[in-house]
């Protein structure tokens, strides 16, 4: 078959190539609402942006450029076909006209995001590409409209669907019903596949110049663009428990979770929840290293948050260490960097933002980016595991202590607790007596010394028993007394007052209420999990 019109090609594929165009149009939408956004928020912050490298190919992308000089050569060539055929043209002049200006603007808006680094936009200039560029997205709906009205056959003045495509001499020929048989022989399968091979073919001759120049112009603008836009990625993506570098020591963010509670169980904010990611260094760079922990950056949505770096005392369970600037060489730390979010943001997703420096390539900074992908786990409320008696061991494996336990093997309340203790220099050891005593004071010389004489084992393999804490510290986090005399509970009624050295048994300053207490427990909560100890019951 030798075709005898040119646009036949054209007018046959007319709504395909208007659903092209539609999505297309759609897309630069798309990105136009992303710039409002940006400079809305640019102008609501005092002319300020958290991120300021890179917003030149954040915002306007060689991608953006791209498409709209696809849409741009798209309605030049149905322009072609509508004046050959003497049909009205004048949507698609003004498209053509219409984004050429637009790819001109966008060019001036990338320049001046790339600038963002060096100098800050004028409330004046901000101001005015706002507006700019909420006034070209009015436009673009519009030609979206229309263009879907094209893609659908859809003639708004006559309400015909098939008028837009017989007005422009679509004859039955090019349009005549086909019976569908779904048991195709293979023969007529190839033969409709050569076919239209064959009429492509053709059409490519008959179109010769202008395919030539279409292609050329194409190559030659994705040529300059390739040259002109080739773009580094100096950004990495590392996923939670893989090691990465970040000024020469080495990270892992080995786990994460989200919660609501301290190390004791207690409620920290009830509007507020805390993401926690559990950090492991080590610096073997030979020197000393200064890290700033702000620049680890916690991302989620629109959402940026800094470290709370004081907040990490909540979770010695999780990662006992302080959170410290400076790390000397040879050193390893394991440590837990804590971000504060919303009570309705516990269910985003998650990513750690690490700023790691700028580059300048094609006249603008470009920023790098460390990134890794958190799932943190949820911990919820605390729950009771169990009530125990004196003589009965107990494992926390449901903790973050693991294997850590303790075996409380009876209770003495005294005004003093006199007790021996073996303490070593070097070869050397020695035994020494000691007494703890209840300080004479107005109002804490009544008190007793409830003691807990107890075999206490930490879970050496745990990031909390590498800190080689002692029962007194253990104390210290996790017990609190209760006891109830009369009809009054008492539950914070108690001092620690366990010597650091001890290893064998524990020891509070109580009130005198408890020689009359019916009910006397050591209550063990570990974040969300609970040991009752009935020491008298």
């Amino acid at each position: 078959m030798i075709l005898k019109k040119p646009y036949a090609f054209l007018i046959k594929k007319f709504r395909i190539i208007h659903l092209i165009l539609t999505l297309l149009i759609g897309f630069i939408i798309y990105r136009s609402t992303l710039i409002v956004n940006f400079f809305i928020q640019y102008i609501k912050n005092n002319y300020k942006s958290s991120v300021l490298l890179g917003l030149g190919n954040i915002y306007t992308p060689s991608y953006l450029f791209l498409t709209l000089i696809i849409i741009i050569l798209i309605s030049f060539a149905i322009y072609y076909l509508l004046k050959h055929k003497n049909k009205p043209f004048k949507l698609y002049l003004f498209i053509i006209l219409y984004y050429t200006l637009l790819f001109i603007g966008l060019i001036y808006i990338k320049s001046k995001l790339g600038s963002l680094a060096e100098e800050l936009l004028s409330a004046k200039l901000s101001r005015s590409l706002r507006d700019f560029s909420i006034i070209s997205i009015v436009p673009q709906v519009i030609f979206f409209i229309l263009s879907f009205i094209r893609t659908i056959g859809f003639n708004i003045k006559k309400f015909n669907f098939q008028s837009d495509l017989k007005e422009m001499s679509y004859g039955f020929e090019d349009s005549e019903e086909v019976e569908v048989n779904i048991n195709l022989n293979s023969y007529k399968y190839k033969r409709s596949i050569r076919r239209s091979l064959r009429e492509f073919i053709y059409y490519l001759k008959e179109n010769k110049l202008f395919v030539l120049i279409v292609l050329s112009i194409v190559a030659i603008i994705l040529v300059i663009f390739i040259i002109k836009n080739w773009h580094i990625n100096y950004n990495k993506t590392y996923s939670t428990g893989k090691q990465f570098t970040y000024s020469d020591i080495q990270f892992t963010i080995e786990d994460s979770i989200i919660t609501n509670l301290d190390y004791n169980g207690n409620i920290l904010n009830p509007n507020s929840y805390y993401v926690v990611l559990k950090v492991s260094l080590s610096n073997n760079s030979g020197y000393t290293k200064e890290i700033d922990f702000n620049l680890f950056k916690l991302t989620y949505s629109d959402k940026i948050i800094v470290p709370t770096l004081s907040d990490s005392s909540y979770f010695v369970d999780y990662a006992p260490e302080n959170v410290v600037s400076s790390f000397a060489h040879r050193t390893e730390k394991t440590f837990a960097l804590v971000y504060k979010i919303a009570k309705k943001d516990i269910n985003k997703s998650f990513k750690l933002d690490i700023y790691n420096g700028s580059v300048y390539n094609k006249n603008e900074y470009t920023s790098k980016h460390i990134y890794v992908k958190l799932k943190p786990k949820k911990i919820g409320d605390v729950s009771l595991v169990g009530n125990y008696k004196m003589g009965e061991k107990i494992t926390f494996t449901n903790t973050f202590l693991e294997n850590t336990s303790i075996k409380v093997n009876n209770y003495e309340i005294n005004k003093s607790y006199f007790y021996t203790f073996e303490k070593c220099f070097k070869d050397s050891c020695n035994v020494y007596d000691d007494v703890i005593t209840v300080p004479y004071t107005q109002q804490r010389h009544d008190n007793y010394i409830l003691t807990l004489n107890t075999d206490y084992v930490v879970d050496e393999n745990t990031i909390y028993g590498k800190g080689n804490f002692l029962p007194g510290t253990f104390a210290d986090y996790f017990i609190k007394i209760q006891y109830k005399s009369g009809n009054t509970i008492y539950t914070d009624d108690f001092i620690n007052v366990t010597p650091s050295y001890i290893t064998n048994f524990l020891a509070f300053e109580v009130n005198n209420n408890i020689n009359n207490a019916s009910v006397i427990q050591a209550i063990i909560t570990i974040r969300n999990k609970m040991y009752i100890i009935n020491l008298k019951s």
